[in-house]
């Protein structure tokens, strides 16, 4: 395996870093990789992209209601059919492998063994939450630390070409079947929903932020139009916090989601060691697991 396609959907930056990671761990590898952002345009695996066409397709995507956001999926169907190319797959979420989170793979699997793809691979990373709920501190520092070894662990893994598939417990596979299709309904709502404050400077940071180039900064402020798909990028890039939603701010972070911030802070001496109490609770079993489980 000597050339890697790497495509990624990532709104506020938490998939793009670990894809980051990945693209290091395989570059360390000695393969050739190619990046490619997931926009609002079709896929540029297989016409004449660097990498594009041959050796190992991965694509990582942030969790959207238990499925890959609506945008994955558009450029899955843009992908030129294949005859067995090599394929993997990666979510990302902020609360790691638990139900419903386990199906969120299975619909874009299968669109891809569908255009021939051969997919031998699949695993999830957890990330710091950008949605609802935060993660309390120290946990988005140490999800941030452990990036990187976790990509060399998959690199490694998918370089040996192991074979890994899961099949999600029935009840994870229908809510997620149940929810395929809704963020590409509702997410144009979210989107028409923002607003900007008098604090916007017209920097157009949150048009830079948006994978969809869905945002326009003219001198009334900021334009949101019908392509949105709810990443929260833009909110978050904001440096004056000024794009708010007028129906759906319960969903961002009040503290906002900063990459950066998070890595700055420092991880108490022992933090390694007292997982277990850092990350308890039901609502980050997942979290929890997954950081015992690697380290």
């Amino acid at each position: 395996m000597s050339r890697v396609h790497l495509a990624y959907f990532s709104g506020s930056g938490s998939t793009a870093y670990f894809a980051g990671a990945l693209a290091d761990a395989f570059r360390a590898q000695g393969c050739k990789v190619a990046e490619e952002r997931i926009g609002a345009g079709p896929a540029a695996f297989g016409r004449g992209a660097p990498g594009g066409g041959e050796g190992l397709l991965v694509l990582v995507f942030c969790v959207h209601e238990f499925n890959a956001p609506h945008p994955v999926r558009r450029w899955i169907d843009s992908l030129p059919e294949s005859r067995g190319t090599a394929a993997a797959v990666i979510s990302v979420s902020g609360g790691g492998e638990v139900s419903p989170n386990r199906a969120s793979r299975r619909a874009s699997i299968a669109q891809l063994e569908q255009r021939g793809y051969e997919v031998f691979f699949e695993d999830m990373a957890v990330m710091p939450c950008n949605f609802f709920v935060e993660h309390p501190d120290p946990l988005p520092a140490m999800l941030l630390e452990a990036a990187p070894a976790t990509a060399r662990r998959f690199a490694a893994c998918m370089a040996a070409r192991e074979h890994r598939r899961t099949r999600p417990p029935l009840l994870d596979r229908v809510a997620s079947r149940l929810c395929t299709g809704v963020s590409g309904r509702w997410s144009p709502k979210f989107g028409r929903s923002l607003k900007a404050t008098d604090a916007c400077t017209r920097c157009g940071r949150c048009a830079s932020a948006c994978p969809m180039g869905n945002i326009t900064v003219t001198d009334g402020g900021p334009r949101v139009g019908d392509g949105c798909a709810c990443c929260l990028g833009c909110v978050y890039a904001c440096p004056a916090g000024a794009l708010r939603s007028a129906s759906f701010q319960t969903f961002v972070l009040k503290s906002g989601y900063d990459i950066g911030a998070y890595l700055s802070r420092p991880i108490p001496e022992g933090a390694w060691q007292r997982i277990d109490k850092l990350a308890r609770g039901f609502l980050w079993k997942g979290v929890r697991r997954y950081l015992e489980q690697r380290f």
